[in-house]
Parts: structure tokens; sequence; C-alpha cells
């Protein structure tokens, strides 16, 4: 894929995650917690979902020794967006995105109900190179914004 931007009519709700496939780089912070980094993938599948990946160290706040991480989950394209599963059988749905475009960025927001914590979710995509995930959570467990930012692996974060 080449390095030039994509324009917002290029993108449609069906293709996005085509326009994902592939290795990526990322760093993630959650606040008050840690920090990880480390890779991620899309892949495709026959259905048209991809498989998402990532792999990294978590460093947490408190101190000690970097814990390797891993986490999958299964995104499927919809008619105005995409669906996010936890990687379960059977698929246990995270949360739906509708898909909107601004100026040069492909945006999603969502709000998900874990018991009495809410993930209120803020895609951005600034396709080819780079996007990025926010998840604001809030309740009575749990208080913290998890921001992570990716880019393509073989694209400089510069």
């Amino acid at each position: 894929m080449s390095a030039r931007a994509i324009s917002t009519n290029d993108v449609k709700p069906g293709n996005l995650l085509s326009l994902l496939e592939g290795e990526w780089s990322f760093e993630r912070i959650i606040s008050g917690h840690g920090e990880m980094a480390g890779a991620a993938s899309f892949h495709g599948q026959e259905d048209n979902s991809s498989i998402y990946s990532e792999r990294g160290q978590l460093q947490l706040s408190a101190g000690g020794s970097p814990i390797e991480a891993y986490r999958q989950y299964i995104f499927a394209p919809t008619s105005i967006g995409f669906d996010v599963y936890f990687d379960e059988n059977p698929r246990r749905l995270f949360h739906n995105v509708k898909l909107e475009a601004f100026d040069r960025e492909i945006c999603g927001a969502t709000v998900h109900l874990c018991v009495n914590d809410e993930y209120r979710t803020i895609y951005r995509f600034g396709l080819p190179t780079t996007f990025s995930i926010q998840h604001r959570v809030r309740g009575p467990k749990k208080d913290y914004t998890m921001d992570t930012k990716y880019w393509r692996a073989n694209a400089s974060t510069a």
C-alpha cells in the first residue's frame, strides 16, 4: 500500500478492515496504571471479518518487571462501520462502531456497559499509516483512560 493519504471519500464501512490489514506497531498509555508497547496485526478471514492480535510488554506504574501481554479481538464489518467481538466461542459483542468522516480522518465512537463500568471508546483512522483508539473507563470499579497509538510496522513514528 502506498504511503499517500487515503481520502475520506475512499473509505467506506465495508472496506475499512481491508485497509487495516497487515502489521502495526503500537504504544499504549493507561493513565495511573502503566504503559505498553508492542506489535499488532489485522488478518482477514473468509467471512470478511478480521482477527486483531496484539502482543507486547506491559510495564505497570507500581513497578516490577515488564509483563508479556497478549490480546485478540474479532472485527466484523457492518453497513455503518464495524462490530468488535471478544475472541470467544461463541462470539460475544464488545461494541458496535458507527464510522463518520471528519476532515482527513475517519472516526467512530461507541459506548459499552460492562456490569456497572462504562467504556466510552473513540477510534480515529489516519489511513494508510496511523490510527488510534481511546477507551475512557468510568464506574464503581474502574477509573482510567487508555490511549493507544498505532503506526504501520514499516513506517516511522515521525
